[in-house]
């Protein structure tokens, strides 16, 4: 899935959107997904100003199921 079919989803379980940043926005207590400079993408839970639960990936499809699995897994 692509970042668009992502947020459908998230919105479709009634993640809220408060819980979360796709943009790379590194909120306080917020799981986000970031593209990188290097085309590359992570993910990680944005605590204290720490990177916590850091992952990486090199397509945005991984990246999108990964974020998707893993935000499931508390919504």
């Amino acid at each position: 899935m692509n970042l668009r079919e992502l947020k459908k989803k998230l919105d479709d379980k009634g993640v809220p959107a408060s819980a979360y940043s796709l943009e790379g926005h590194s909120l306080p207590e917020t799981f986000v997904l970031s593209r990188e400079g290097n085309g590359s993408w992570i993910t990680y839970y944005s605590e204290r100003g720490n990177r916590e639960s850091l992952e990486y990936f090199y397509s945005e499809e991984d990246a999108c199921d990964h974020f998707f699995s893993w935000l499931s897994g508390y919504y």
